[in-house]
């Protein structure tokens, strides 16, 4: 029993906590208050989305619009219909306050007025200025109509790293394996993930794409879909666990890490978990 706790124990701590878009859960997403968050909860990594403007600047940013679900006016104005990113130029986004507006289902959100959508230049310049460690897995977004220049959009994602001096801290992930490729051909070193959504042979898909990283649907994972991963050499980090009772599941099945929504939440589960 003795031997069974402390195993217990040691694999809590070693369980790698991504904050999704920051910390979803407590503050609004993609934004730098959300990141905060989540860098001082004492996480793993910052997971954020990508998507592009219409001057193909990368902006943080899960849809492919700016809508009252998420921003609203900064100057006060009426709500307004979903604008396409890609009808906007990076310019525009300063007329957007993204801190004012609860996300469905996350009503504890602590709102914080006079947040802007934030572009990657100015997540990275932030990055940099506060020292922050934490690695930073980036989802290319293929979602908008028409779709990005998928090489184009990831060029301008590692040109941007590496500007700043940080591809060091550098994770890509998206359900797009074209976005993958173009990534390996950018940076072989950069690690790769696979997204994918439901059931299916996830690992499968990821060695077949040449991928060391599974990101699945937490639904998608149990005992026999990891017992494939681990014999295919795959590290497995599902989206997106917010109960004790699902970290428990997934610590016990010996996923590597655990996307959540509420990342201070699950660091003190597992504190508690390795006592």
């Amino acid at each position: 029993m003795f031997v069974f706790l402390l195993l217990a124990a040691r694999t809590a701590l070693s369980i790698e906590i991504h904050g999704h878009r920051g910390s979803r859960g407590t503050h609004p997403e993609n934004t730098r208050p959300a990141f905060e968050e989540a860098v001082a909860s004492g996480a793993y990594s910052l997971e954020l989305d990508l998507q592009l403007t219409g001057d193909a600047v990368p902006v943080l940013s899960h849809d492919p619009v700016v809508g009252p679900k998420r921003c609203l006016p900064k100057d006060g104005g009426p709500t307004f219909e979903p604008i396409p990113l890609l009808m906007l130029r990076a310019a525009d986004l300063s007329r957007f306050d993204c801190g004012v507006v609860r996300a469905a289902g996350f009503e504890s959100q602590q709102l914080v007025p006079g947040t802007p959508l934030l572009t990657l230049e100015a997540f990275l310049k932030w990055v940099r200025q506060n020292h922050v460690r934490q690695k930073l897995v980036v989802e290319i977004k293929t979602d908008s109509s028409p779709p990005p220049d998928v090489a184009y959009f990831v060029r301008t994602v590692f040109g941007l790293f590496s500007q700043f001096d940080l591809k060091g801290q550098l994770w890509i992930q998206s359900f797009s394996k074209e976005a993958l490729r173009a990534a390996e051909r950018a940076d072989a070193s950069v690690p790769r993930a696979l997204l994918t959504e439901g059931a299916g042979d996830f690992c499968l898909q990821a060695q077949r794409g040449n991928f060391s990283l599974a990101f699945p649907d937490v639904q998608a994972v149990n005992e026999a879909s990891l017992r494939v991963c681990e014999k295919l050499g795959i590290s497995v980090v599902p989206y997106t666990a917010n109960e004790p009772l699902e970290w428990r599941r997934l610590i016990g099945l010996g996923v590597r890490g655990i996307i959540t929504d509420y990342p201070r939440a699950l660091r003190q589960f597992l504190a508690a978990m390795a006592q």
